[in-house]
């Protein structure tokens, strides 16, 4: 077992790995640097709008895929399926997504309708939605190409579809303000499916019809229920401080805030994509699966401190050199969710681990829970202390948060150790 996993990763080195290390730190640091652009560009309170219209369309797009993300993320990562049953697996997914977005999609704009608020914010949440079916597609292709290890292509096109937002967006607001961010935003959110749909080839007439698994649906299920519940509990924080009145320039101070520790979560985002297919292959190995697991969870940990006081160094240059007095505070605001970085680093890898295993279900109630203590606590924090009020409460929920996974990836472990106990058994 420990030759299959040995070959497995110089598999994954082989086909691109370094590629998406290098890639997510490319894309992310594009990204960053086109928001800092942007925050530039905008007034502080249309970049506020934005910010919480991007809260919302990312609850809205974890919807919109309808959970279909996990099944195929799972079974696609086999090694025993064929690429044309993963290929037609990916068409059964597609055809679900679309179906689905759609629907959220109209559902969407049938509560912007009946909901209250001036005219410039339904424009603004009304253009985030339009994107949604686009934004879901590219979520289930990106997690395909993830689960065949295309490493090397993922990272090339990842990286071009990055500078290529880039270039439209902030030439979008350079010249037409918030209106052309708004359109560049829905052309881009189409076009970088075209790429990724030639990159995936989804065969949606096979030769002979595909087994859909048992458990497809059911894993979609509890994905999107655990999804969109960590998604609202990931940007929770943005629509309490708008649920509560804070004022738009300050809320923009925050969102801002929140974009350095995003980059920083992309980080071990990538070490988190490598992980899961990784994990998925140690569960009949389960003491290699622990070892690799404390190993990688210790190292990701480690790496988070220079990041983190690189980014809180950095954001008060930006701060001061800049964006100005408009952004005052916003490395204070980052130091404190820098804590939160460093506390989510430790268990990064075991949600990814948990993932790998199919342990998706007790994921989704540690999710249910995080997200009922943050509105719990969050909201009269956010009433009481604004931005400062909102920071903390992610700080403090995290701590919960890496109590109870570790709690769960002790009890699977455990499983996984039972359960070789009786196979090595049943084969004596």
């Amino acid at each position: 077992m420990k030759a299959r996993f040995q070959n497995g990763i110089a598999a994954m080195m082989a086909r691109g790995l370094p590629h998406v290390m290098v890639a997510n730190i490319a894309q992310q640091g594009v990204a960053f640097i086109g928001v800092l652009l942007i925050a530039k560009l905008l007034p502080p309170d249309e970049f506020a709008l934005v910010r919480i219209a991007l809260a919302y369309a990312a609850i809205g797009t974890v919807l919109a895929a309808g959970g279909i993300t996990a099944p195929v993320l799972r079974y696609c990562a086999d090694i025993t399926m064929s690429l044309s049953e993963r290929r037609a697996l990916l068409a059964v997914g597609i055809r679900r997504v679309l179906v689905i977005s759609a629907g959220v999609s109209v559902g969407a704009l049938g509560l912007l309708l009946a909901w209250p608020m001036d005219k410039l914010q339904a424009g603004v949440f009304a253009s985030y939605v339009l994107q949604l079916p686009g934004l879901a597609l590219a979520s289930l292709l990106l997690v395909y190409l993830q689960a065949n290890q295309q490493f090397k292509a993922l990272a090339f096109y990842q990286v071009a579809i990055r500078v290529v937002t880039l270039v439209l967006t902030v030439g979008a607001v350079y010249w037409f303000g918030l209106a052309g961010l708004l359109v560049a935003a829905f052309v881009t959110a189409y076009l970088i499916c075209v790429p990724l749909l030639t990159l995936s080839r989804p065969l949606f007439r096979p030769a002979t019809a595909v087994a859909v698994p048992a458990d497809f649906s059911s894993l979609a299920f509890y994905s999107v229920f655990g999804t969109a519940v960590t998604a609202l509990g990931q940007y929770a924080d943005v629509i309490m401080l708008d649920f509560v009145g804070t004022q738009k320039e300050m809320i923009a101070v925050y969102s801002l805030a929140t974009v350095f520790f995003f980059a920083a979560v992309a980080l071990g985002g990538a070490v988190q994509s490598v992980a899961t297919p990784m994990f998925t292959a140690l569960i009949h190995d389960p003491a290699l699966f622990k070892k690799r697991l404390v190993r990688w969870s210790t190292l990701l940990s480690v790496a988070a401190v220079p990041v983190a006081v690189g980014l809180v160094l950095l954001a008060k240059a930006i701060e001061t050199w800049f964006l100005g007095d408009s952004y005052a505070g916003l490395s204070n605001i980052l130091a404190i969710l820098m804590l939160k970085f460093f506390l989510w680093s430790t268990f990064a890898v075991g949600g990814a681990a948990l993932v790998g295993v199919g342990a998706i279900k007790q994921g989704a109630w540690i999710a249910v829970f995080a997200t009922i203590l943050t509105v719990t606590i969050g909201l009269p924090l956010c009433e009481r202390y604004g931005i400062y009020g909102a920071a903390w409460t992610q700080v403090l929920v995290t701590v919960v948060s890496a109590v109870l996974i570790w709690w769960v990836l002790v009890v699977e472990t455990r499983a996984l150790h039972s359960q070789a106990s009786r196979a090595s058994g049943e084969n004596g």
